[in-house]
């Protein structure tokens, strides 16, 4: 079975090459700038590792290893830390890219000379001179997670005061808006993608015949945000040119949020967001991207007619490992289909307005909370024909009456 599907992900990943070069002439001959938004936070203790694979992957290069991200898993996958990547023969992000903002959240200033030691040094032979030319780096000072939660009033005043202190990921995405706000200003139309060292916690161990699960399902997780975000890039930047406003794995039903926080969007939704307040809550920060409205059930709304989900594996993300065998077919679909389905469907949305008007609608599942299945599906959202115009006319979800009143 795993000889059968690296082969077969071969066959895919050859698919995406050809895809990805029509997008490539696509984005030149519209003037389209892409840039890539990368957060590493070294307080974990295998930052090296992921940031290795990512970095790989944004690189070209390709995994040879199986779910399991053990050496017995391929043949060809030396017992170290190159864990069995090819060539950069593969679709490159970085190949294509303005550039990619990598953004060291620290509170110890000396992690970014580490970390860009790190990369420039350890990792010198893996990126063309030109790939090289397109990374820039930045810092962020950061406290340890529940710092914040944990102080005072009086030391969380001081905190606040700081201005450009945050826990988490706030501050890359800031920098994000930042940068979107700014293109939106010189016209240029942008797509932007963010990612973050996700998992560090857990990176599986090479020597051991089978991780911990744990370890396995953490791992898995990573791997198909990967795919959906940098493996097989195509997908949303079709997506994204083609209507919707942000793309990604796993669009979280009532959270109304990607699971994992990576994803690609365009600038225009980025900069009509509002701004971000959840310096000092890591969590809450994953919420920025789809803070299209006031309204809850409007937010859900939205992200159904405007969020492109690449794929979702369900269950814990902590507990269960995401195989590439349950979304090779999804992503073999999505590749190879001239058009991603469904652009628009009346009927998908006709059903999805009877189910949300008499609250019988689970969105993550698309199935009735009465217990009766349903063929309408999450990952297929439809009428991207409004997306733009939510936020267009006055360059502010804040400003449009989607914020406060209900979606008609």
């Amino acid at each position: 079975m795993w000889l059968f599907l690296a082969l077969a992900t071969d066959d895919l990943r050859k698919s995406e090459l050809a895809r990805f070069q029509e997008v490539r002439e696509a984005i030149r001959k519209d003037g389209v700038t892409l840039t890539g938004f990368y957060h590493i936070s070294a307080w974990r203790p295998k930052w090296k590792d992921v940031v290795k694979d990512q970095l790989y992957i944004m690189a070209g290069k390709r995994s040879a290893l199986g779910d399991f991200h053990s050496a017995s898993a391929s043949l060809n996958a030396p017992p170290d830390s190159d864990r069995g990547f090819t060539p950069s023969h593969w679709a490159s992000i970085l190949d294509v890219l303005d550039h990619l903002q990598i953004n060291i959240a620290s509170p110890d200033p000396s992690t970014y000379t580490r970390v860009k030691s790190f990369i420039f040094q350890e990792m010198s032979g893996s990126f063309t001179e030109e790939q090289l030319k397109k990374l820039r780096f930045s810092r962020n000072e950061t406290l340890l997670r529940g710092t914040f939660a944990n102080s005072g009033p009086e030391k969380r005043a001081a905190y606040m005061a700081r201005g450009n202190l945050s826990e988490g990921e706030s501050s890359t995405l800031s920098r994000l808006k930042d940068y979107c706000e700014a293109q939106r200003a010189r016209h240029k139309k942008t797509l932007v993608f963010y990612i973050h060292d996700k998992g560090a916690c857990c990176y599986p161990n090479l020597q051991r015949t089978k991780p911990d699960s744990v370890s396995a399902a953490v791992a898995s997780w990573r791997d198909a945000m990967h795919a959906s975000i940098l493996e097989f890039p195509s997908v949303c930047l079709r997506a994204l040119l083609g209507g919707y406003t942000t793309c990604g794995y796993g669009s979280q039903g009532g959270k109304a949020h990607f699971s994992g926080n990576f994803w690609w969007a365009d600038c225009g939704h980025m900069a009509a967001l509002p701004a971000i307040s959840t310096y000092f809550d890591a969590w809450r920060a994953e919420f920025f991207i789809l803070r299209t409205s006031r309204n809850l059930q409007n937010r859900l709304d939205i992200m159904h007619r405007c969020a492109y989900e690449v794929h979702h594996c369900g269950g814990n993300h902590y507990a269960e490992p995401c195989k590439r065998a349950t979304y090779y077919h999804r992503l073999l679909s999505l590749v190879n289909q001239s058009d991603l389905p469904p652009l628009t469907s009346s009927l998908s949305d006709t059903e999805y307005a009877g189910r949300r008007k008499d609250k019988r609608v689970d969105i993550l599942k698309g199935v009735d909370l009465s217990g009766k299945s349903s063929s309408w599906s999450p990952s297929s959202p439809v009428l991207t024909r409004e997306c733009r115009q939510l936020y267009e006319a006055t360059q502010s979800y804040m400003s449009s009456a989607v914020w406060s009143s209900p979606l008609v």
